[in-house]
């Protein structure tokens, strides 16, 4: 997860505004339906995104439960 995210940003050096989850950083994710790092491989094709953010603005679902 590393990799794709903080690591990434390093690489590109984006890192001052991308890459974690922090004030004032972009916020570019999604949130899933499961964990996709514990989830069998058949699991893994079905989860779904909940929630997605680009830019720090929801594209995709709500944050009100």
């Amino acid at each position: 997860m590393r990799l794709w995210t903080i690591e990434s940003a390093y690489f590109l050096g984006a890192e001052e505004d991308r890459g974690s989850i922090e004030v004032g950083k972009l916020a570019d994710l999604a949130v899933l339906s499961g964990d996709p790092m514990s989830v069998s491989d058949e699991e893994l094709k079905s989860l779904t995104a909940e929630l997605t953010m680009l830019g720090g603005e929801v594209v995709h679902g709500s944050l009100e439960q």
